[in-house]
């Protein structure tokens, strides 16, 4: 199955928290790691991050430049690649971006062999930690100081040249989208797309990268993305798209304009991967049976859900919303989660009183009897 990812980019000036804190929310257990925005974090602490919430990493961005583009040289560049495959092994993904650098004054040929040389050396090492390196291909009109491979025939000729299995190509429709040829391109290419990333434009790429949210632009993603699956492909598909605030930021908002900004990225986000077929929920009646005890809590309201061990009376129970019945087979963070309308799960889960006792009232303010009346059905409730 096609699987959803939103990438660090979509959301860039978020830290790592708080963008696990938000994916949850909605429906997304996938994040492409950009490596400068990870750069301050150890990565064991990083990884502690990933983990805790449930999130696994669809892809690692970026290694390259090996063609000495941006100042750096071959043999950094390629010192630079190596970490950048630990780094997305001890991260836990199987993908690592490859953007080969503008040709930096070389030859066409010239630039084609330094980068045909770069990764036949570092195949063996990203073979050893189970790392596939994803050539990116770019659009003749946005790829100044990105990369030379213009057009998507001549990168899978290269991968096919190379001859790798751990070597495959990065599918971006926002360069792509909007070749006529594309869908019959396709069959030849799907072999080897490891990744495709997703974003929406008006009249084909620019310099400005002017990357849109899907369904603000004119591309027929919808059409693509069902090409894709019905031709077997079945990796991560990566919303990459700008977010911008959504209202004119007022003295000392600017913060929160950016991250309502943010949300209705991630709304749009869902909506469209909804939409083409790379994010859905279980159906009710097929999850896994949740082991008694925590299930879940919710962040907006001081309420917890506890498994049950054995039949309730039915005046007990509430009604709670899938999503948080989802964890008891997920890897999503239950703290993602909070109460919703959904079905009532008779006999599995309750609705357990806020945390903690309940305030101590006089007689008259209460109105409902001494304050140990209270208490004890507190005890009596939580089953103390």
């Amino acid at each position: 199955m096609v699987r959803a990812s939103i990438s660090e980019r979509t959301t860039f000036r978020w830290d790592l928290a708080k963008e696990l804190d938000a994916l949850g929310s909605y429906g997304f257990d996938a994040l492409s790691v950009w490596r400068p925005k990870v750069s301050d974090l150890p990565q064991s602490e990083a990884r502690r991050l990933l983990d805790a919430a449930g999130v696994r990493v669809s892809s690692l961005q970026w290694a390259g430049g090996f063609t000495g583009s941006d100042g750096r040289t071959f043999r950094e560049s390629l010192t630079d690649a190596g970490d950048a495959i630990c780094e997305a092994a001890e991260l836990g993904t199987d993908t690592l971006l490859i953007h080969t650098g503008c040709r930096g004054g070389h030859t066409l040929s010239h630039a084609r062999r330094l980068v045909q040389e770069s990764l036949e050396r570092l195949a063996p090492i990203a073979e050893e930690h189970g790392v596939r390196l994803a050539l990116k291909p770019t659009h003749p009109a946005a790829s100044s100081g990105c990369g030379f491979f213009n057009q998507l025939v001549e990168a899978r000729q290269f991968v096919d040249a190379i001859g790798h299995p751990f070597i495959g190509l990065a599918l971006d429709l926002w360069h792509f989208g909007a070749q006529r040829d594309l869908l019959s391109l396709l069959p030849s290419i799907i072999r080897h797309v490891i990744v495709v990333s997703l974003a929406d434009c008006r009249g084909g790429p620019t310099a400005d990268h002017d990357r849109l949210a899907p369904g603000d632009g004119t591309l027929p993603l919808e059409r693509i993305m069902k090409a894709l699956v019905d031709l077997g492909f079945d990796g991560d598909v990566e919303f990459e798209f700008v977010a911008e605030p959504v209202d004119p930021p007022r003295q000392g908002s600017a913060d929160a304009s950016l991250a309502a900004g943010y949300h209705e990225a991630l709304k749009k986000a869902r909506k469209a991967a909804r939409r083409y077929g790379c994010l859905s929920l279980p159906a009710f009646g097929k999850l896994p049976a949740p082991a008694p005890g925590r299930l879940a809590a919710s962040p907006r309201r001081q309420t917890c859900f506890t498994v049950c061990e054995r039949p309730l009376n039915t005046s007990r129970f509430r009604r709670v919303g899938v999503l948080a019945i989802r964890l008891a087979g997920s890897r999503l963070p239950p703290r993602s989660f909070p109460p919703a309308a959904g079905r009532s799960l008779c006999g599995a889960v309750r609705r357990n009183p806020p945390c903690g006792p309940p305030r101590r009232k006089s007689r008259s303010a209460a109105g409902r009897g001494p304050p140990a009346a209270a208490s004890r059905r507190w005890r009596r409730h939580c089953g103390r």
